[in-house]
């Protein structure tokens, strides 16, 4: 019996022993809170990481948004250029045709002889003052024919090397052909310049790492859609690339071929743009060409005979020669009635929704970004909702137009520093002129202002364009998968919409 309370006793003072030694308790206690730390951090890092992600992936859509617009306002710009090209061409030929004819300086002999007969007859004057004037009149007949002779071989020496050439760019419609080429090739560059410029800003989401066992092998592959795809879309949900580039109601570009089966308002409005310009600029060069024969030699009244000239064979260029090819493009008009001149009028009557649909159908692309999601730092542990149903998504809208002249407030030069009035009391400086920059704001094919901006995504129809899967537009897209716009309300969206 004592023995075995003795027993009971020591268990009992080994229990309270038990209960009292803390020893160890911080080891269990610091792995808890290590561990609790190490999902925190993977946690934080985590997040950060996808927020990181998501600001690329939009400036990846930025960028995009911006090289497109950059490359279709190029695109624009370079139509306009050619036009004004065009018609310079015409003016050129019309200048050499005169140049290489010398219908103009054939009458020169004539008046000239004209002159020296009243010459003869100042010299015999009674009066004593009209005599030196015909001696003058006189003495100045040969270098008057000199300066007209030595101008005409002149242009006919350039007439001979430069003629031909500018022949043969109307006959063959080169200018036109490079415009036709343009408008089909230059949305193509848009969406490849995009997607570069995409592939650059966007990390991809599944990096490809060397082995370093074996250098020529890379370790890990990419999979589709670990790069990122971008797709611009056009108001209408359909992806450039996705039709054909040859309609020209349907084309990217908002350019008309007159030449081809438009509407005749089209026709017309590019031969009356075409006389306008071929006009402007064939009285530019006779200005420069001319300027010694409208300042110092105008007795011979060649500046104006020569004008003349050229202006019957511009005419005969267009009229005649080429009345229906070479013509400038011309820009797509609002429900293909009305000139996108007329868009400041229809807004001040109250027409904003005919000229808000004009421009969203035809000066509005959206750019959207796709790829698969990030990785997930500790997969068993985080998971992101949204890849069970669809990929990451990014989007910014771009709109492509004409600036209007800024206002600028240009100080008033005084040669005084300070004015007084009558009473000696100072009068403050002249206040500053307000003026409006001095460029284009035609909204037309012959304005090379042409630009473009990122702008808040408001298109009508964009959920439709966001619910569109990039398989099949691209095909680096894989089996990427859009996000679920499509179901989401409106107003939703809008709330969604940060940008």
């Amino acid at each position: 019996m004592p023995t075995h309370n003795h027993h009971r006793s020591s268990l009992g003072t080994r229990l309270r022993r038990l209960h009292g030694d803390e020893r160890g308790t911080i080891s269990i206690v610091t792995l808890l809170v290590l561990l609790v730390f190490t999902m925190l951090l993977v946690m934080v890092t985590n997040l950060g990481r996808h927020a990181d992600d998501k600001l690329k992936m939009q400036n990846a859509a930025d960028a995009a948004a911006i090289t497109g617009g950059v490359m279709l306002s190029r695109g624009l710009n370079g139509l306009a250029h050619t036009n004004h090209l065009l018609c310079e061409v015409f003016a050129l030929t019309a200048y050499l045709r005169e140049g290489q004819e010398r219908n103009a300086e054939q009458q020169v002999p004539g008046i000239l002889q004209a002159w020296g007969l009243a010459g003869g007859d100042l010299q015999g004057s009674q009066f004593h003052r009209f005599r030196p004037a015909g001696q003058a009149v006189i003495r100045r007949i040969p270098l008057e024919l000199q300066a007209v002779t030595a101008f005409g071989d002149e242009q006919a020496a350039a007439a001979a090397h430069f003629l031909p050439i500018f022949e043969t760019v109307l006959e063959q419609e080169l200018i036109p052909e490079f415009q036709r080429t343009l408008v089909q090739t230059v949305p193509q560059l848009a969406v490849e310049a995009a997607c570069e410029t995409v592939r650059r800003h966007a990390r991809p989401t599944n990096p490809a790492q060397a082995d370093p066992e074996a250098p020529g092998k890379p370790r890990r592959q990419l999979k589709p859609g670990d790069l990122p795809v971008c797709v611009l879309f056009r108001a209408n949900t359909r992806a450039i690339g996705e039709a054909s580039e040859a309609n020209p109601n349907t084309r990217t570009l908002p350019a008309i071929d007159p030449t081809g089966s438009s509407p005749f308002r089209y026709f017309k409005t590019a031969v009356a743009q075409r006389r306008e310009l071929t006009n402007h600029y064939l009285q530019l060069w006779n200005r420069q060409k001319l300027a010694l024969f409208d300042h110092d030699a105008r007795m011979s009244r060649f500046g104006e005979l020569y004008r003349i000239a050229t202006r019957g064979q511009l005419d005969r260029l267009l009229q005649q020669d080429y009345p229906r090819s070479n013509l400038p493009f011309q820009i797509r008009r609002i429900n293909s009635i009305t000139q996108p001149s007329q868009m400041r009028q229809m807004q001040r009557t109250g027409k904003w929704r005919q000229v808000n649909h004009h421009l969203n159908q035809h000066y509005h692309l959206l750019a959207v970004v796709y790829r698969r999601h990030l990785e997930e730092m500790g997969p068993g542990l985080f998971k992101n909702p949204l890849s069970r149903h669809s990929d990451a998504q990014s989007f910014t809208q771009l709109q492509i137009y004409i600036p209007e002249p800024r206002l600028d407030k240009k100080p008033v030069w005084v040669d005084w520093t300070e004015r007084r009035d009558v009473f000696g009391n100072k009068i403050p400086p002249f206040p500053p002129i307000v003026i409006r920059d001095n460029w284009p704001e035609d909204w037309d094919l012959t304005n090379q202002n042409w630009t473009s901006r990122i702008m808040p995504a408001s298109l009508p129809k964009l959920r439709e364009i966001l619910a569109r899967s990039p398989a099949g537009l691209d095909p680096r897209a894989g089996t990427l998968r859009p996000g679920p716009f499509a179901t989401i309300p409106e107003n939703t969206l809008e709330k969604l919409v940060t940008h």
